[in-house]
């Protein structure tokens, strides 16, 4: 029995060993494992942090390639722009000084017989517009010495001179300015 006991107790020891040698290995196993899975997971989060970088780069990329097209667009319209300038340039022929300077001469002339016909034309207004008070001054005062010198007074004088107050009479409408 204590042979027996001891090959038991020897075998007993074996498997203990082989245990304990296996939760080693299965240990390690375990670190190993949970390295391998906080590995993977950084490797996924870089690899996401990546993905988005290139989603915003390709989106850059269309942004830019749009500007680059605008500003060719721009450019040759520019070009086009600046062929016609240059051509209109060229074909443009400056006067002579002398032509440059009896046109500013004929225009400062002009200018002020403008400003003399319009003075004229204020004074004439104003001269028709004295004629025409004189004018109806005496048509009231003729209407008064009518109306006084007449034997009989009737309502048919006191409207006729109040109508030719109101109106300009024929002749009045018919004389030119500034003719007295």
């Amino acid at each position: 029995l204590r042979i027996q006991n001891r090959d038991y107790q020897e075998q007993i020891d074996e498997r203990i060993q082989e245990i304990l040698k296996l939760k080693v290995i299965a240990g390690d196993a375990v670190h190993c494992l949970h390295s391998t899975r906080n590995e993977q997971a950084d490797v996924m989060s870089e690899s996401e942090r990546l993905r988005r970088l290139v989603a915003q780069r390709r989106e850059l990329l269309q942004q830019l390639t749009k500007e680059v097209q605008k500003t060719r667009r721009e450019c040759e319209e520019t070009k086009v722009e600046s062929l016609k300038l240059k051509k209109r340039s060229e074909d443009y022929k400056v006067p002579p000084v002398m032509t440059y300077i009896t046109t500013n001469a004929e225009l400062y002339e002009l200018t002020k017989k403008l400003e003399s016909w319009q003075r004229k034309l204020h004074i004439s207004e104003l001269a028709v517009k004295s004629q025409q008070q004189k004018e109806l001054r005496l048509r009231r005062e003729l209407a008064q010495f009518t109306t006084a010198a007449s034997p009989v007074r009737g309502r048919h004088d006191d409207t006729w001179g109040r109508e030719q107050q109101a109106r300009p009479s024929r002749v009045q409408q018919r004389r030119p300015a500034g003719e007295d």
